[in-house]
């Protein structure tokens, strides 16, 4: 009984010798490499996109051993050491990068080679990219008048506001912003029919560091065309269906009115036009009777004109109405201003057998 009691202690003395070296194995090599020292970690703040370059922004902790901060991103191939400046309570690094998302890894370093944790940042830098897929904004009408002009805006989803730049009437180079609500603009100092160039701006990310623009649309303003005074006119017709359709009918403002040809034929039709002074005239609108039963007659105007009178007629314009148009006026722009007194007007061919009428003739220059 005595040699079992004493067996069985030298078994557990001996079990308890084998842990304890067991255990001594597993942490010797800790105690081997000693004490693993970690100075403070960045504490970033933000990450920020921009057009194609990226802002990190991180608290500079109080440890006064970190000398620098390493910046390691592209499965750590490329790098950026930053200095560390006490003067500031944080960090803040632009880096310039290519469009593309990243994973920034941050870590401090002391000048005794001792390394904090490291620190995960996602962020994203913009380009061409994201550029291509803005949507500028567009200029849904303009209408131009004696002294000023009106440009109607269409809304873009996310656009944060337009800048548009033009010559102005007195030379200078002028730049307008557009809010992003805003959807009509009006300029008392455009020139006439002169260019002008804008770009819509829009902001990737709410914490964004650039407001990007979109390519530049190209364009021109509106023409004015002044209307001329008819008053002291003359005009004669080649044909007068009665006294209740002459030709001066065409001159007097009234819509109403109208001058109509014999109703017999041939064509052409001519009325002749005297403006009693030259003019240099830039468009003609030739409106027709407003005839509610049926197609009007007057398709296809000739307009020539002179400017003495013993010139020779020149052809400067031809307009069609076309064989079932509604349009009821034809306004014709002339390629290049015209110096002229006096402008024949040729209906050539009708929609109606073969009489003509015509219920307005009015003759521009260029404004402004």
């Amino acid at each position: 009984m005595k040699y079992l009691i004493y067996s069985t202690i030298v078994f557990i003395s001996a079990c308890l010798i084998v842990s304890c070296d067991d255990m001594y194995d597993i942490h010797q090599k800790y105690l081997d490499e000693g004490e693993e020292v970690y100075i403070g970690y960045p504490d970033i703040v933000a990450a920020n996109g921009g057009f194609e370059r990226i802002q990190l922004i991180w608290k500079l902790n109080a440890d006064p051993k970190i000398a620098e901060c390493c910046i390691y991103w592209n499965d750590r191939e490329d790098s950026l050491t930053v200095p560390v400046n006490r003067t500031d309570t944080a960090m803040i690094q632009i880096i310039p990068l290519p469009e593309g998302k990243y994973i920034m890894e941050m870590v401090n370093k002391s000048r005794d080679g001792y390394c904090s944790l490291f620190n995960t940042v996602s962020v994203e830098s913009y380009g061409e990219i994201y550029r291509k897929g803005l949507y500028n904004r567009l200029v849904t009408s303009q209408v131009a008048a004696e002294n000023n002009i009106t440009l109607q805006w269409s809304l873009e989803e996310g656009c944060v506001g337009t800048k548009m730049s033009y010559i102005n009437k007195n030379g200078q180079e002028k730049e307008v912003f557009i809010k992003a609500d805003q959807t009509t603009l009006v300029l008392d100092d455009y020139v006439s029919g002169g260019a002008f160039s804008y770009v819509s701006l829009f902001v990737p990310e709410t914490s964004a560091i650039d407001t990007i623009a979109t390519n530049a649309t190209n364009m021109d303003f509106a023409v004015f065309y002044r209307e001329l005074s008819r008053t002291g006119w003359s005009i004669t017709a080649s044909s007068v269906l009665s006294a209740s359709y002459p030709a001066t009918n065409v001159l007097d403002g009234n819509t109403s009115t109208m001058w109509h040809s014999l109703e017999t034929g041939p064509f052409p039709y001519t009325l002749e036009l005297d403006m009693q002074q030259v003019y240099e005239i830039s468009k003609i609108a030739i409106s027709r009777r407003n005839h509610t039963t049926m197609v009007t007659d007057t398709r296809t105007v000739v307009i020539e004109a002179k400017e003495n009178a013993g010139d020779n007629f020149v052809t400067i314009a031809e307009y069609d109405f076309g064989p079932s148009s509604t349009d009821l006026t034809g306004e014709i722009i002339l390629p290049g201003t015209v110096n002229a007194r006096y402008v024949n007007v040729l209906i050539t061919a009708g929609n109606r057998g073969y009489s003509a009428s015509l219920s307005e003739i009015r003759i521009y220059e260029l404004g402004n």
